[in-house]
């Protein structure tokens, strides 16, 4: 009977100490927690509250997004035709639905309410055959003090068969390292690639490298980047799609779509300087009667205003019909402007 007791006593008291010592896993708490009535910031909150260190925050961040969300083909047909709600992780932790914009975009909200700094990444991805997939790609990518690293909640989801989505959490897309991420992800912009020496395309389907002498500081090149504006970002992926855009109908289909970026952006600019210089001339003529020197300023700065905001609208040429339209309209109402300007002194 006494080493009946004692033997009890053993098998309990391990069992007991491991309980106490238990903590969830990142994995296990972000499949249990719930998204409904969230925003990414307050999913970042709670994962924050539960996890200290930043490997354990970027794994709970990537197995919720990638179990929470549920990959949907149709959406992803309906994308490419620009008919979708572009507030994308609002509508996948409102629904679950979504395709890779959605998982990149959650993911990248959700680690940047932590604190990290986190990136929305888009390309393009080699399929199992080594081809170059149908469609562009979006992933992320998080810059740490011991580097740059990629993480790919879409692939970590699961998989399609037949049209139909597999639900199957996978590890093999978290935190990859730049060199092993470049042998099937490419981005559009080569800062994105996380390496000194970016790969071209034909080097990124050869799998090969051409040494150059031209390093890149990965750091140093985001944080220029940072300082960019949409509109100088959208001019430096255009610059370095030129280079390749032939050789790949994606690659020059994203071109096209920078281009058409630039010339909306610079549009607005043209018609931001046309309608002040509207402004000033519709001020002018309150005050031209006077013969104030405020009435010639007026006028003088319409006719800078005119001027800055034709010449914006003479290089500008869209595919686009409706945005080609608003453009020779401001063409004309330019010119009628500047018209009217230079009568004032005759």
């Amino acid at each position: 009977m006494h080493k009946s007791f004692l033997f009890g006593i053993f098998l309990i008291l391990p069992a007991f100490a491991f309980t106490q010592g238990y903590q969830q896993s990142p994995v296990d708490f972000a499949k249990a927690l719930s998204p409904k009535g969230k925003n990414t910031q307050i999913i970042g909150q709670e994962i924050a509250k539960t996890f200290d260190s930043e490997l354990d925050r970027l794994k709970a961040a990537y197995a919720f997004t990638a179990t929470h969300i549920a990959y949907d083909q149709r959406m992803a047909d309906l994308s490419r035709n620009g008919r979708l709600d572009t507030n994308f992780s609002k509508y996948a932790l409102a629904h679950g639905l979504g395709f890779c914009q959605h998982y990149a975009q959650t993911f990248r909200e959700i680690t940047q309410s932590m604190g990290f700094k986190s990136y929305l990444v888009g390309g393009y991805v080699k399929n199992q055959n080594g081809e170059i997939a149908e469609r562009s790609h979006a992933w992320n990518a998080v810059l740490l003090d011991s580097g740059l690293y990629f993480f790919d909640p879409t692939f970590g989801s699961g998989y399609t068969l037949k049209g139909r989505f597999v639900p199957q959490y996978d590890e093999s897309y978290f935190m990859v390292p730049p060199q092993k991420m470049i042998k099937t992800h490419k981005p559009f912009h080569p800062v994105f690639q996380g390496l000194s020496n970016p790969k071209s395309h034909p080097e990124f389907m050869s799998g090969t490298k051409k040494e150059s002498e031209n390093a890149w500081s990965i750091v140093d090149s985001l944080k220029a980047r940072s300082r960019l504006s949409e509109l100088e970002k959208a001019q430096s992926l255009k610059y370095y799609l030129k280079q390749e855009k032939n050789f790949h109908p994606l690659l020059k289909e994203r071109y096209l779509e920078a281009h058409e970026s630039i010339t909306s952006q610079l549009y607005n600019q043209g018609a931001q300087l046309l309608n002040s210089g509207i402004d000033h001339y519709n001020a002018y003529q309150k005050l031209r009667t006077s013969n104030s020197e405020k009435a010639q300023r007026h006028l003088e700065t319409a006719e800078e205003k005119a001027l800055r905001a034709q010449k914006i609208f003479s290089q500008l040429q869209s595919r686009e019909d409706n945005l080609q339209s608003m453009i020779r309209r401001a063409r004309k109402e330019s010119q009628t402007l500047i018209s009217a300007i230079s009568k004032q002194g005759d």
